[in-house]
C-alpha cells in the first residue's frame, strides 16, 4: 500500500493535470485502515483542485483510520481554526468545544514530530484565541522561535495573548 500509495502521490506531483486520484480511491476501497491513501487524496484536493472542504474530508478519514503524517493533523487543525476559532476581534475567544478538538490535533501532530514548524504556528495561534490557553504550551512556542519560517504569526499570537492579560509591556 505504501509503494503504490507513493507511487500514485509521485504521478499526480509530476502531471497533476492528469491525476484523479482513481487509483487511490480503489486502494482505499481495497485497503480500508490504511491512512494512505486518504492521506494522498488529502493533499490532492488541497493543492490541485483548491478545495480545502473536501481536503479535510480526506484528512479526516486518515486521522480515523491512525495517520502517522503530522502534516495531515496540521493541515486538518488549521481548516478547523479558519473556520472555527478564527476572528478578527482581538476579544474572541474560541469556547472549549472549538480549541480542544483542535489542541488535540495539533498536540498529536507535535508527537508524531516535535519540531513541526507549522504546528507549533497553529498552536500559537490557537492558544491566542482561547477562552482557556495554556500558558506552558505559549512558552514553548516560544522557545521554537529561531526554527520558524515566518514567525510573524507566532509573534502576533503571543502579543494577544499578553495583551489579553494586561501585560501590555510584554505585548
Amino acid at each position: 500500500i505504501e509503494r503504490l500509495c507513493g507511487l500514485a502521490d509521485l504521478k499526480w506531483r509530476l502531471a497533476p493535470e492528469d491525476g484523479d486520484g482513481l487509483e487511490l480511491f480503489t486502494l482505499a476501497d481495497e485497503v480500508p485502515e490504511s491512512p494512505r491513501p486518504w492521506e494522498v487524496l488529502g493533499a490532492m484536493a488541497a493543492q490541485r483542485e483548491r478545495d480545502r472542504c473536501k481536503a479535510e474530508g480526506y484528512w479526516e478519514r486518515a486521522v480515523e483510520r491512525g495517520s502517522r503524517d503530522p502534516y495531515v493533523y496540521v493541515q486538518l487543525a488549521r481548516e478547523k481554526l479558519r473556520t472555527g476559532a478564527n476572528c478578527q476581534s482581538l476579544d474572541y475567544r474560541a469556547p472549549a468545544a472549538v480549541a480542544d478538538p483542535i489542541r488535540a490535533l495539533l498536540d498529536q501532530a507535535l508527537s508524531l514530530d516535535s519540531d513541526e514548524p507549522e504546528a507549533w504556528e497553529a498552536l500559537a495561534q490557537l492558544e491566542a484565541a482561547s477562552d482557556r490557553p495554556r500558558p506552558e504550551v505559549l512558552a514553548e512556542v516560544s522557545g521554537h522561535l529561531p526554527g520558524l519560517a515566518a514567525p510573524s504569526g507566532v509573534l502576533t499570537a503571543l502579543a494577544v495573548y499578553e495583551w489579553r492579560n494586561g501585560n501590555m509591556e510584554a505585548s
